[in-house]
């Protein structure tokens, strides 16, 4: 699919990840280069202010390059904040991390919506304990010491918390065993246990609340 888009003008590639399943989405977006990344990214989340005929242009010309591609997807609702939000949750860490900072510098306002609907590792300091222990019956205990790796210490005290005392001390070990690690590394433990609770989430065990002051509630 990064083949088939790479070449395509940005509100093509847009229109497209905007309307394929948000996994599919992300893994797509995270094939490109971070400019590139970036100017698709912004497209989507202003997609939803886009004028109607110019929606339907680029669907006449996608319907002429790519035929049945879009054929079964519904064109009726057009990207917007929440669709790049979703997109976003489940992209690489690099990927997040180039795109907030291109709209950081471009555009604060729109950044700040984003992130104020986002669910990051460190939000797991604001998931309630019975839902974080949820959650960790479900994350591997080296994944979970790596993703714990130079983290702020509020953190891995919410973590350590809701563990019995000698799984706490044995984490804690073991991230002290583990020495130094690559941050891709480290961002990719993350990404699994986010992807933990976004998977509790959408089956219903867990609810999150996003925006200012929300948490994660069973």
């Amino acid at each position: 699919m990064v083949t088939f888009l790479k070449d395509e003008h940005p509100q093509v590639v847009a229109l497209v990840l905007a309307h394929l399943p948000a996994p599919q989405s992300a893994e797509v977006l995270s094939g490109f280069p971070p400019d590139q990344q970036a100017d698709v990214a912004y497209r989507i989340a202003l997609m939803d202010r886009t004028a109607p005929e110019m929606v339907r242009m680029v669907e006449e010309e996608l319907g002429r390059r790519m035929g049945s591609l879009l054929a079964y997807q519904d064109m009726a609702t057009v990207g917007g904040v929440e669709t790049l939000v979703e997109i976003i949750n489940r992209s690489s860490r690099p990927t997040e991390r180039s795109i907030l900072e291109w709209l950081e510098n471009s555009d604060p306002e729109l950044a700040e919506r984003i992130r104020s609907q986002m669910f990051v590792f460190e939000d797991i300091v604001t998931i309630d304990d019975r839902s974080l222990q949820l959650v960790l019956r479900d994350v591997e205990a080296n994944d979970l010491a790596t993703a714990l790796k130079g983290v702020k210490q509020d953190v891995r005290d919410k973590v350590v918390r809701n563990l019995s005392e000698r799984a706490g001390e044995n984490l804690l070990e073991e991230i002290e065993l583990l020495g130094p690690v690559r941050t891709r590394t480290v961002e990719e433990a993350q990404a699994k246990i986010v992807a933990v609770i976004r998977t509790l989430e959408e089956q219903g065990a867990l609810t999150i609340l996003r925006g200012e002051g929300d948490d994660l509630v069973r």
